[in-house]
């Protein structure tokens, strides 16, 4: 069948034509080619000489017809008897052999797969085209390995041949060899390689458990997961995939196949490297839980991951606390108070979440809004409607305040400006009341040189409110406003009570039997001064009590300082310095220290 086609083929294509010319032909001793490209009515020429099969051969680079002359040496005499131009034949002489393959690459890469590339060589040497190639496979042991592939045609030379074989032996190394050979059968040296081929690689070691999962970037149905990727065998190379789950019942390893798989696409990374999955469609205000497996390639399965839980987020809040439209500000000499009615979390409904008030020398307004002094521990916001204030201290006089407000929900939505009161420090004139009720306390005292006085304290406005500071001075006459400044200042006052307290002093710098007259003046923190109080007298002297000594009728209760004498274990008064206690003599412990008022 096939020397009926190639013969068809030959007359189809090219119809022989033979020569009486014995110039024609020459005795070569190389091997000849004769080429019929132009010959026509040559069918005789076939039919009478019995030309072999494998003589007639087709070129399937050029799809061209020979016939080779050293296997049909009849075609020698088809060319004298018959009648054939000059140019219908050539008749080449090929000893030039195709040149050695020399940059074979083998690779198995896959079970049972050799991929094998290499440059294609030429028909002579390095040029023109190869007509065919011829591979041969051996084991280790030199024996002949089967297989279905074929050679392609080859290619122009120094274009890169590339093959793929299949079904090769598992993990045995193949030795292989490839020659070129032109179409006279003239081969190259052959080109040897050997390769491993891979075989099946049992893996019975899983990935290693993933135990870092977290969540993060929660919202109301969505949140980030984040792990570290795990090896194909442990922790070393890539897994091949991931099963995630994501449910709201707790994830352990007795319902995990229970649970659905959470459907995602992603690629492991190589161990080590972050991985980080967006999980989507998820249910508002709701608790979720997450567990991953890592699978390898033979489909080992990791233990269990830790299980990470998060909650969504509700229904995001795009409703703001409506703007504050009533604050006031209302100032005092010290303080400026700020009111304000409270506004809601969404609109004027509900509690807003908090407040910012802040403060500036200059009107504010939503352009220098985040220039203006943030006022500290503003209050925390009361339902809506309710009244609410805070008390704005450490101010200075005669600068204009400005104020103002803003409510801010629980998802940080934010009311409009309120509106913007100003205010300054009121200018205190109003001295703290009067004292009018200063007196001199009579009685033991401890000492020859202390007396008490004691006073109800005023406020810092009149009976509001607390005195700055006071002063207190002493004289051996009745002070006045007259003699005020000429009295002596006590150094030590005591600090103002709260108006209406009961206070004291100890003035401790005095001599004894002398005479003392006090007043006080008490200052607010403008130096504003109240009048001067009453001005009460005191004395220190020796008091001798007569009632338990009866002998001393004649002694009064007061005596100068001097007139009292000290005797063996007792005191008496001296009657030349006391006139009106006569000859008298008492035990010295019925004799005290003490103060008497005037």
């Amino acid at each position: 069948m096939n020397k009926i086609f190639l013969l068809l083929l030959i007359i189809g294509i090219f119809i022989i034509s033979c020569t009486d010319t014995l110039d024609k032909t020459t005795a070569y001793n190389d091997k000849p080619r004769i080429e019929y490209s132009s010959c026509s009515s040559c069918l005789e020429c076939i039919d009478q000489f019995n030309c072999p099969e494998n003589a007639i051969k087709l070129d399937q680079r050029t799809q061209t017809a020979y016939i080779d002359a050293d296997l049909c040496s009849g075609c020698m005499n088809c060319m004298n008897l018959f009648t054939c131009p000059d140019d219908a034949f050539t008749i080449n002489v090929d000893n030039i052999k195709p040149a050695q393959i020399n940059d074979i690459i083998a690779t198995s890469d896959s079970i049972g797969m050799l991929n094998i590339q290499f440059t294609a060589t030429g028909d002579d040497s390095t040029s023109g085209r190869a007509f065919q190639y011829e591979l041969v496979l051996t084991d280790s042991n030199d024996q002949i390995i089967n297989n279905d592939f074929i050679p392609t045609v080859p290619q122009n030379s120094g274009v890169t041949e590339n093959w793929n074989l299949e079904n090769l032996p598992n993990d045995e190394l193949v030795k292989l060899g490839i020659k070129a050979l032109d179409e006279l059968d003239q081969a190259s040296l052959p080109a040897l390689e050997e390769v491993y081929i891979l075989g099946e690689n049992i893996d019975e070691e899983p990935p290693a458990p993933i135990e870092d999962i977290s969540i993060n970037t929660v919202s109301m149905n969505s949140f980030n997961i984040n792990w570290t990727a795990p090896g194909d065998d442990g922790n070393t190379g890539t897994s091949s995939y991931y099963i995630i789950k994501v449910h709201t019942e707790n994830i352990t390893e007795s319902n995990w196949e229970m649970l659905d798989e959470y459907e995602q696409s992603i690629t492991p990374l190589e161990a080590g490297n972050e991985e980080v999955l967006v999980i989507v469609d998820l249910e508002p205000v709701t608790e979720y839980y997450v567990g991953i497996k890592a699978i390898d390639e033979s489909e080992n399965i990791s233990l269990l991951s830790n299980i990470a839980q998060a909650t969504t987020t509700d229904i995001p809040d795009v409703i703001p606390p409506s703007a504050i439209n009533d604050l006031q500000a209302i100032p005092t000499d010290e303080i400026i108070e700020i009111l304000w009615t409270a506004t809601g979390d969404d609109g004027s409904q509900g509690t807003a979440y908090n407040y910012e008030i802040r403060i500036s020398q200059q009107e504010i307004t939503e352009a220098n809004w985040e220039d203006a002094e943030l006022l500290e521990d503003p209050p925390w916001p009361l339902e809506a409607g309710s009244s609410q204030n805070y008390i704005v201290e450490d101010l200075q006089h005669e600068i204009t305040y400005y104020f103002a407000i803003k409510a801010f929900d629980e998802s940080n939505n934010v009311s409009p400006l309120s509106n913007v009161p100003n205010a300054n420090l009121i200018i205190d004139v109003t001295p703290p009341s009067d004292i009018t009720d200063l007196t001199v306390y009579e009685g033991i005292t401890s000492n020859l040189n202390t007396m008490k006085i004691q006073w109800t304290a005023p406020g810092d406005n009149g009976n509001v409110g607390t005195a700055d500071h006071y002063e207190i001075k002493y004289l051996t006459s009745e002070i006045t406003e007259s003699n005020w400044e000429s009295a002596m200042l006590f150094d030590d006052p005591p600090a103002p009570q709260v108006a209406g307290s009961s206070q004291f002093c100890f003035v401790d710098v005095l001599e004894p039997a002398t005479i003392y007259y006090f007043a006080i003046k008490a200052f607010d923190d403008f130096n504003n001064v109240n009048q001067i109080s009453n001005s009460p007298a005191g004395k220190i002297v020796y008091q001798i009590n007569t009632a338990a000594c009866h002998n001393c009728s004649n002694c009064i209760y007061d005596c100068d300082y001097d007139a009292i004498l000290q005797g063996p274990g007792y005191k008496y008064i001296d009657p030349d310095l006391c006139e009106a206690c006569g000859d008298c003599t008492c035990p010295w412990n019925l004799i005290h220290k003490a103060v008497v008022a005037y």
